[in-house]
């Protein structure tokens, strides 16, 4: 079996990094696909991590068949655990522009 540490937590101090592998399901339902509708338009974001290759990420993007917003922080999969303050800056600033761009009516 591959270690999911080096995919996933590549950049998280331990113990965290061995407590999340530990949280991991392979075996989750699949959600169903809500980011395509309509009303998402011009407010989906894609966070792309270094977990995957960028091109593999890109084809995810390509292939849901609608437009995102793509943000790339310097981590692993987890920049919540590895980068909290990096993720909360670009989620702010995420928001921050969702707000201006209702405000100014705008749209995204």
């Amino acid at each position: 079996m591959i270690d999911p540490k080096k995919p996933f937590y590549a950049d998280v101090p331990e113990p965290l990094a061995s407590e999340a592998v530990n949280q991991l399901s392979f075996n989750s339902p699949s959600e169903p696909v809500y980011y395509a509708d309509a009303a998402y338009d011009g407010h989906r974001v894609y966070i792309r991590t270094q977990a995957l290759p960028p091109f593999a990420q890109d084809l995810f993007v390509a292939k849901s068949g609608t437009q995102w917003n793509v943000r790339k922080p310097n981590s692993s999969h987890s920049p919540l655990l590895s980068e909290p303050a990096t993720l909360t800056q670009l989620v702010q600033n995420i928001g921050l522009r969702e707000i201006s761009s209702a405000r100014l009516g705008l749209g995204a």
